[in-house]
């Protein structure tokens, strides 16, 4: 068994290949593997500026809510 707990962040296809289902190719192959190798939980990282509005940033995160992540909390960096 891998350790029980992975994490990623910053997945992402160039923009001019968005909506064409290879962001959730990629979810399920890391599901896959993660399952096969008995991981029970994975963390996804959301990086957003204090100072810019990111727009992209918060369909992301439904993006990850409608395939059954959930939100867990924030982290504030100074």
């Amino acid at each position: 068994m891998i350790d029980s707990k992975w994490y990623f962040g910053m997945l992402t296809t160039f923009y001019g290949h968005r909506k064409k289902g290879i962001a959730k190719l990629l979810i399920n192959y890391v599901e896959t593997f993660l399952k096969k190798n008995k991981v029970d939980k994975l963390h996804i990282e959301l990086l957003f500026s204090p100072t810019l509005e990111m727009p992209h940033k918060h369909s992301l995160k439904k993006w990850y809510e409608n395939l059954g992540y959930k939100y867990v909390k924030t982290h504030k960096i100074h």
